[in-house]
């Protein structure tokens, strides 16, 4: 069972990743709300780690707005951006998503 402390701090660390992919790719919150079907405002909470998306769709959400930040970053060129970032070597991840 995930404790109240585990909760807040999986719920600071998907609104830390989320911020920061968008800052990345310069995604509006707008876009985002159009490619998961949710309104802005839930957009805004799981930014602001108010809250998290739903158990049941979760996956699904992450998948969609995964596909649109691995585009946005192959097409701009800021793999090494993305990599530096997050401490990785690029020789780890496969951005290009199938």
């Amino acid at each position: 069972m995930i404790t109240t402390g585990e909760m807040h701090m999986i719920t600071e660390d998907y609104a830390t990743a989320l911020k920061n992919l968008i800052s990345l790719t310069q995604t509006k919150n707008l876009v985002l709300a159009n490619i998961t079907g949710y309104d802005i405002s839930y957009i805004s909470k799981w930014c602001n780690g108010i809250k998290l998306p739903t158990t049941k769709h979760v996956q699904q959400i992450n998948e969609k707005m995964a596909h649109h930040f691995a585009d946005t970053i192959i097409k701009e060129n800021k793999q090494k951006t993305l990599y530096a970032a997050l401490s990785i070597s690029p020789h780890t991840v496969d951005l290009a998503l199938k």
